[in-house]
């Protein structure tokens, strides 16, 4: 009976936990994109909300590695500004897109709705600053506190 050893469990698989939209992915975009991306339109390309982000093409559901939104991010072509994603969270969102890139309609997190509401008043702020320096000719240092 040599190398029989009594009362030793059997190892336990394990199961990877489900990537959630609203508790993971959706707070990784808004911290990471959503400067360039939810408050504005920057290279064409807007996501407000998951039908948004499903319907601009950066998402091909079930192909992670392959989605242009995973490739921009791994290149170090996205985000600019000298924000990173880290390799975990680059992980997480293509695993996310690998299992179908779901949305889980679970209520959205407060944190990423706060987020979102903050950049889209920062947008529209903004846009109303342009069309009045445009109609009025100033220049943008004339607005400098």
């Amino acid at each position: 009976m040599a190398g029989l050893v009594i009362g030793a469990a059997a190892p336990r698989p394990v199961v990877a936990q489900a990537v959630s939209f609203s508790k993971q992915v959706a707070p990784l975009l808004a911290a990471k994109c959503g400067g360039c991306h939810i408050s504005g339109r920057r290279g064409g390309f807007q996501f407000t909300s998951y039908d948004a982000l499903m319907k601009s093409g950066m998402v091909q559901k079930g192909q992670g590695h392959s989605s242009r939104i995973v490739e921009v991010i791994e290149t170090g072509d996205m985000p600019r500004g000298g924000g990173k994603v880290s390799k975990d969270d680059l992980a997480m969102l293509a695993s996310w897109i690998d299992a179908g890139a779901a949305f889980d309609r679970l209520a959205c997190n407060p944190v990423v709705q706060n987020q979102v509401a903050e950049l889209t008043r920062g947008a529209r702020a903004w846009s109303t600053v342009a069309r009045e320096l445009s109609e009025t000719g100033r220049e943008p240092e004339a607005l400098a506190l």
